[in-house]
C-alpha cells in the first residue's frame, strides 16, 4: 500500500527561507531610505528649527510620517504575503 505523504511535510523550511530573503532586501531597502531621505529630512528639519521655519517643520514632520506608514504598510504585507499561514486558511 501506498504511504501517502501531507503536501505541507514536503518542504517545511521553503517559508522560512522566503522569510529570511524578504526581511534582508526589505532591510537593505531600509538602508537605503534612511541615507537618501531620513539623514537629508533631518538635517531639514534642524535647520528649520533653527531658522524658526514652523511651516516647514510641521511639513518635514507630515512627509516622514507618511512615509514611515508606506513602509511599515510593505512590511506587514510582505510579510502576509511571503508566509504561508498569512492568507491561507486550514482545509
Amino acid at each position: 500500500m501506498p504511504r501517502i505523504v501531507h503536501p505541507r511535510s514536503r518542504r517545511p523550511a521553503r517559508t522560512q527561507w522566503t522569510v529570511l530573503v524578504f526581511l534582508t532586501l526589505f532591510t537593505l531597502g531600509l538602508i537605503a531610505l534612511a541615507y537618501y531621505y531620513l539623514l537629508p529630512a533631518h538635517r531639514a528639519f534642524l535647520q528649520a528649527r533653527h531658522d524658526g521655519d514652523k511651516p516647514g517643520q510641521h511639513a518635514i514632520s507630515a512627509t516622514s510620517a507618511l512615509l514611515m506608514t508606506v513602509v511599515l504598510l510593505i512590511l506587514v504585507a510582505g510579510l502576509l504575503l511571503t508566509s504561508e499561514s498569512g492568507g491561507s486558511f486550514p482545509a
